[in-house]
């Protein structure tokens, strides 16, 4: 009896082996040629409308039923005014047995001044092979976006000379003696005054400079002391170089440079708020919308504009029209 009931349980497995061979069998060569058996694509994106340089898209993509095989898909720029320049186009696999996997498509940052650009994107099977396997009647448009030129029209600007030093055994820091340096705009074609960019009594000091203000040329950005905040007296001598931290908005302008040695003040300079020993910082360039920024003093491109040339014919003696006692 006990036997038999050994001999009942191992038929039974061995049925249900080859029952679930079977199964498996099935849909493994089950002719995916048919129509019916294609698995039809649905594509949900992650946004609609507009969308902004340096973004990314997501497209879900689900499938009704399952395949036996791999389905590799890519996504396509149909149509539109944007070029493949303006989109990363992403690709990815519903692997067999799955149903859903997840497409990328990121609008590409730039420093040129565009227009806005429209862009309509499909999601396809990367090849023969894969379109077998999904209906065709499935919408693999996943949609249509404007494309925004988002660049702001601020370049925000961080002076930064902050420095540690020692004096008769204790360590100081130049905010903390009030160390004051002011940052000015000049015109770099005729070296006249234009405005103060930044004189707060800050450490460190901030602008935001306007760029639809100014007309398309070359600007000096340049320094003076304020207030040495004692500084000079001490006899101590060291360079005080600024470091500025650059970036706009929505481009791939951003950054940081520090001051030449050769421009920077050292320690022995005194104070001078009426501005009659200026020093130079950094240039930079407007031309239609593109901002590119230079030390002219060695005529090396600092920032990542692509429309301008270096300024080789500015004279740092021509700077003229400064009121240098009217602090704002």
């Amino acid at each position: 009896m006990k036997n038999l009931k050994y001999l009942y349980t191992s038929l039974l497995s061995l049925v249900l082996v080859f029952s679930c061979d079977y199964e498996k069998a099935k849909i493994d060569t089950e002719d995916p040629g048919s129509v019916n058996n294609k698995s039809t694509a649905t594509i949900t994106s992650s946004v609609s409308g507009d969308v902004n340089e340096g973004q990314t898209i997501d497209f879900l993509v689900e499938f009704d039923k399952p395949t036996a095989y791999n389905v590799d898909l890519v996504a396509v720029l149909k149509s539109g005014t944007a070029d493949e320049d303006d989109v990363q186009l992403g690709g990815s696999r519903i692997s067999a047995y799955s149903t859903s996997t997840t497409v990328s498509v990121t609008i590409s940052a730039d420093d040129l001044y565009e227009e806005d650009e429209t862009a309509t994107i499909h999601i396809e099977p990367a090849s023969p092979a894969s379109s077998y396997y999904v209906h065709p009647d499935s919408n693999l448009n996943a949609g249509t976006f404007t494309i925004k030129n988002v660049a702001s029209n601020e370049l925000d600007l961080v002076f930064d000379w902050d420095q540690t030093f020692t004096y008769s055994g204790s360590e100081f820091t130049l905010c903390q003696i009030a160390y004051d340096n002011d940052f000015l705009l000049f015109n770099g074609a005729d070296g006249s005054f234009i405005d103060y960019l930044a004189a707060t009594a800050d450490c460190p000091e901030v602008a935001h400079v306007d760029i639809s203000s100014l007309a398309d040329g070359d600007y000096l950005i340049i320094q003076n002391i304020w207030d040495d905040g004692g500084l000079q007296p001490t006899g101590l001598d060291f360079l005080i170089p600024v470091t500025v931290e650059y970036s706009r908005g929505g481009s791939t302008l951003s950054g940081s440079y520090t001051q030449a040695d050769a421009n920077a003040y050292s320690s022995t300079h005194g104070s001078d708020p009426d501005g009659l020993d200026l020093t130079y910082v950094m240039s930079f360039n407007i031309t239609n919308g593109v901002v590119t920024l230079f030390d002219d003093t060695t005529g090396t491109e600092i920032g990542s504009g692509r429309a301008a040339a270096p300024n080789s014919n500015i004279s740092l003696n021509n700077l003229h029209g400064y009121e240098g006692a009217l602090r704002k």
